[in-house]
């Protein structure tokens, strides 16, 4: 499975990365992430090399929300799921049919969940 994490937040996206391996180690999983902070690497994003995309909103010149209905023409059957600080953009999650939209502040007791609706 090939998942992709958007965030300008580097060490937040090394984190996230990192937690996310840690629960799909085991023989059983064969795990490939990417993590781009850089806005000019986002703004030339292939979604169709990816099964399952981690999206911050607030990005700089970047919206997690556009960046996403992006992919989401490219790769009609993408996972999104957005990790954000913003709650007031959760409704425009739905437009894009995102799986998850978790707060960074609940990480900790919503990351493990949604990774079970991922699989």
């Amino acid at each position: 499975m090939k998942l992709l994490i958007c965030d300008d937040d580097r060490p937040f996206a090394e984190d996230l990365r990192l937690r996310i391996l840690d629960h799909f180690k085991g023989p059983s999983w064969k795990i490939s992430i990417d993590c781009i902070s850089d806005i000019e690497r986002l703004a030339k994003i292939d979604a169709a090399k990816y099964d399952v995309a981690f999206l911050d909103i607030d990005m700089g010149k970047i919206n997690g929300i556009s960046l996403a209905r992006r992919m989401r023409k490219q790769h009609s059957d993408l996972i999104l799921v957005f990790i954000t600080n913003y709650v007031q953009y959760s409704l425009d999650g739905y437009e894009v049919h995102a799986l998850r939209y978790l707060l960074k502040s609940q990480l900790d007791e919503k990351l493990l969940p949604c990774l079970n609706a991922v699989m």
